[in-house]
């Protein structure tokens, strides 16, 4: 089966959640080729190749949106935010600027793309800056980025107030939270070398490619008969995305089967048997715990 392949772009946030993408693709079962177009510190001009990307082998401009986009990427997930450049009042029109042009390339390319929300600073009370900055990325930089998402049709993910329901979470600082570095998200002992905050944002990106391929087992874009096929095969199993896990709790049931059916294009019925009715008795048992599962899903 051909894979579908997704675009993390960004700064060292993305470049940290983008190397496990791939994992949580493998994970759960979906059939997708992840890449990573994203640098330590890019900032809107570095991203968009206005100014030079110093972790660059060897540093040079380049566009990185541009760079997913001639690779072939399906869907690009966008998450980008140097917190010091939140401080300076200036600088949000320039993000406005350079990032709404980039955003206008992935529209007319037509590919889908998930907007995530920049995390929030760590709140140092001996340093006003965090606090300003934090200030300027929720009233500033995440509604705007909330906004072009819904006026462009794409999944926005608020991650920003999702972390904060996780315990110990923290951003960008390092623990003194004086020292610049790469992102922490929240603390923890590694589980298999992965540090759990990372494996969480990982997670809440691969739930969001669940949900926008929702009931597309193949990820070809379109829910048909094939897909239930994959899911009838696969019924009452242990399994991934590809085999029919829609709600990515790794068990086939009822609940996948309700997904899929919510999603699927009309027109394409003649071609499907239907189900004996112990199993749409199975089904609609099932199909009651949906919303459920995936909220236990996205909580842990």
């Amino acid at each position: 089966m051909a894979s579908t392949l997704f675009a993390a772009t960004g700064d060292s946030q993305t470049s940290a959640y983008g190397a496990l993408l791939q994992y949580q693709f493998n994970r759960f079962g979906m059939p997708a080729q992840s890449l990573r177009f994203a640098s330590g510190g890019a900032s809107a001009p570095i991203y968009t190749g206005q100014a030079t990307d110093i972790h660059a082998q060897p540093p040079h401009a380049h566009d990185f949106g541009a760079d997913a986009l001639a690779a072939g990427a399906n869907l690009v997930l966008f998450q980008l935010g140097v917190n010091d450049s939140f401080l300076e009042p200036d600088q949000f029109a320039a993000f406005q600027s350079l990032i709404g042009a980039e955003f206008d390339a992935f529209q007319t390319a037509g590919v889908q793309v998930i907007l995530g929300a920049n995390l929030p600073v760590l709140t140092n009370p001996n340093d006003a800056r965090y606090a300003l900055a934090d200030e300027r990325l929720r009233t500033l930089y995440n509604p705007w980025l909330q906004t072009q998402a819904a006026e462009r049709g794409w999944l926005f993910l608020d991650n920003y107030h999702a972390i904060q329901q996780q315990s110990g979470w923290q951003s960008w600082y390092s623990d003194d939270g004086q020292t610049p570095g790469y992102v922490h998200l929240y603390g923890g002992p590694k589980v298999n070398g992965i540090t759990p905050g990372y494996d969480w944002l990982s997670r809440q990106y691969a739930f969001g490619v669940a949900s926008l391929y929702a009931g597309d087992a193949d990820m070809n874009g379109v829910v048909d008969g094939a897909d239930y096929t994959a899911w009838a095969d696969h019924f009452h199993q242990l399994g991934g995305f590809a085999s029919g896990d829609f709600n990515c709790d790794l068990l086939i049931d009822g609940a996948d089967y309700t997904i899929w059916a919510d999603n699927f294009i009309v027109g394409n019925s003649a071609a499907l048997p239907i189900p004996e009715p112990a199993t749409c008795l199975l089904l609609a048992i099932g199909a009651i715990g949906v919303m459920a599962a995936m909220a236990r899903r996205h909580h842990n």
